[in-house]
């Protein structure tokens, strides 16, 4: 139903245009009426120059898709630069840091590591005898 609607306002707009504007072709030849041209134009000035200006579609394109658009790709860069790339370049600075400051519990000494244990377990022994208490 829509291809036959779509038909036939391209067929009518090919006939009203060889009426208003004339054809040449072999086998038909109409010429152009340019007093019933002037006439439907003053009767509808809107649409004349609504179809001149090619109803504002390279205005509308350079709005919606420069401006507009060029606004919301500069938000979505800085959003992407700043808060995203800085989110993670500030969790990779933290993982270095954090792990420079830990490799110096890693000696390679056992005593060390058995110092380690029992401060451990004296702090699980004390936390749990404070949590009994209460």
């Amino acid at each position: 139903m829509l291809i036959l609607a779509s038909v036939t306002v391209a067929v009518i707009g090919i006939v009203l245009a060889w009426r208003l504007f004339g054809v040449s072709i072999p086998g038909f030849h109409r010429e152009p009426q340019p007093e019933e041209v002037e006439r439907l134009t003053a009767r509808a000035p809107f649409l004349y120059r609504a179809s001149l200006n090619k109803w504002w579609f390279d205005e509308l394109n350079h709005l919606l898709f420069i401006v507009v658009g060029g606004k919301v790709a500069n938000a979505m860069w800085w959003f992407d630069r700043e808060v995203v790339d800085g989110t993670v370049n500030s969790l990779g600075r933290a993982t270095l840091k954090t792990g420079r400051g830990l490799r110096l519990v890693q000696t390679g000494r056992v005593q060390n590591y058995a110092l380690g244990i029992a401060v451990g377990l004296l702090v699980m022994a004390g936390s749990y005898l404070l949590l009994v208490q209460r």
